[in-house]
């Protein structure tokens, strides 16, 4: 069983503000060619992002295979309603995509972050 004290030390260690943003069905205004795709946004001051070079040591213990940019650990307390197929990450400035979601005892999820290309 997963010791949550041990997330609320990570937390209160390595934690930094992630912006979370769930993009809703868009449309698509035909006179100005444009899309508008409306969005919420859920600011998250300390969620435990780690660098792949860090993440690698474990990728055999998690079983993940995509190379992402970075791992996101996020507590089911700050955002119970992770969805990968529309939601997105804005971590220093840049956003990303989420990529692979574990659910860790329904006290955690672990999350793949992939750059979405910000030109």
């Amino acid at each position: 069983m997963f010791d949550s004290r041990v997330l609320y030390k990570l937390k209160r260690q390595f934690g930094t503000t992630v912006i979370i943003k769930r993009y809703a069905a868009g449309t698509y205004d035909y006179a100005e060619g444009t899309i508008t795709r409306p969005s919420t946004s859920t600011t998250i001051k300390k969620m435990i992002v780690v660098p792949i070079q860090e993440s690698i040591l474990w990728k055999g213990n998690l079983s993940y295979i995509d190379v992402v940019d970075y791992y996101m650990i996020l507590d089911t307390k700050d955002y119970a309603t992770l969805d990968i197929t529309t939601d997105t990450a804005t971590y220093d400035g840049l956003e990303y995509s989420l990529k692979k979601l574990s659910n860790y005892q329904g006290v955690l999820y672990i999350v793949g972050l992939k750059a979405i290309n910000n030109a």
